[in-house]
């Protein structure tokens, strides 16, 4: 069903950047879908004027605009009680453990998911744990396993939730990774899990990627995955076994992107992202901290190599007070010589 509404016109280029900008100040309609013209999506706001003074603050070229927006559907059913909220990785859905919820309320909560056909199983998560950065998980309710696939943007990711690493709320930050590679380029994934940077690369760009990781089981996900989405890849991904680290051993350098999405260990690799980079490569680094600025002077500080830092944006909560940040570095001198 649709319906009227007042909205705002971007280019499809800065869509997502400028739906989270909305999002964040209040100002889209929840229950109409963004819609498509052209070279242009259309976002309903509740108030046209302040959506576009919001846009033009962070240099958004926006449009005044009216139209038509279908509906969306009725979501899951609201959780009553102390918790109120859960990340869902394909059928599987993972509460994430906060002091002071008891365990009685997470598996009310759980069994009413199941009950109503939102997940086939959910589980508590009591941490993350080790180099994998895998979670710690107890079982709530509905089936007892922890393989899933689950789905971006069209793209499929088979996972263990258990033994490997992937976070469904970073789907639209690796599909603007994704935009801002180039065909032709070599890209290195360095910590590349199941591959979903990886295939998100992949399918938009004519790319070569590297796709390492120390995890035998996201590897082997990895392999399965690009298989998956063979239909849909542009580029060309090979997995690798192995620890970044040791990769300046025997890889050849010459990358024009690298990828570093492991939040809590970042800057003890860029010396190896320096060795491996092409001068002029970007390098997409990740890292927890409680500002952009403190991302950038531990950066600095860690590198051995020049960098310019190109962008910052805030890609994941972390925990009060932190943030995981994404800065976008520009390697302006290199190691590999």
């Amino acid at each position: 069903m649709a319906r009227r509404s007042a909205c705002i016109a971007v280019a499809r280029r800065v869509a997502e950047e400028a739906r989270r900008i909305l999002r964040s100040a209040g100002l889209l309609i929840a229950g109409l879908r963004p819609a498509g013209a052209g070279d242009k999506v259309l976002f309903p706001v509740e108030d046209a004027r302040r959506a576009l003074e919001v846009l033009k603050m962070q240099d958004i070229t926006a449009e005044p605009c009216t139209a038509e927006f279908e509906e969306r559907k009725a979501g899951p059913p609201r959780l009553e009680g102390p918790v109120k909220g859960y990340t869902r990785i394909g059928d599987i859905a993972v509460f994430s453990h906060v002091e002071g919820v008891s365990e009685e309320h997470y598996r009310r909560a759980a069994q009413s998911l199941v009950r109503e056909g939102v997940v086939r199983a959910v589980f508590l998560k009591r941490q993350t744990s080790g180099e994998h950065r895998v979670a710690v998980l107890e079982h709530l309710a509905g089936e007892n396993r922890t393989v899933t696939t689950a789905k971006e943007f069209g793209l499929r990711f088979r996972v263990d939730i258990a033994r490997e690493y992937y976070n469904p709320r970073l789907q639209e930050e690796r599909r603007r990774v994704a935009q801002a590679v180039r065909d032709g380029w070599r890209v290195l994934d360095m910590f590349a899990g199941v591959g979903p940077f990886s295939i998100h690369i992949a399918a938009a760009r004519r790319a070569r990627i590297l796709a390492v990781d120390i995890n035998r089981s996201a590897i082997m996900h990895l392999t399965e995955n690009i298989e998956l989405n063979k239909k849909k890849l542009r580029g060309c991904i090979t997995p690798m076994l192995a620890d970044s680290r040791i990769l300046p051993g025997f890889v050849r350098p010459g990358f024009e992107a690298i990828i570093m999405n492991n939040p809590t260990m970042t800057p003890s690799f860029l010396p190896v992202a320096c060795k491996l980079a092409e001068p002029g490569a970007l390098i997409f680094y990740y890292r927890v901290a409680r500002s952009c600025d403190e991302a950038w002077e531990e950066a600095l500080e860690a590198s051995p190599c020049p960098l310019t830092a190109l962008q910052c944006v805030e890609a994941l909560d972390y925990a009060p007070g932190k943030l995981i940040y994404r800065l976008t570095l520009r390697v302006t001198g290199s190691e590999s010589g």
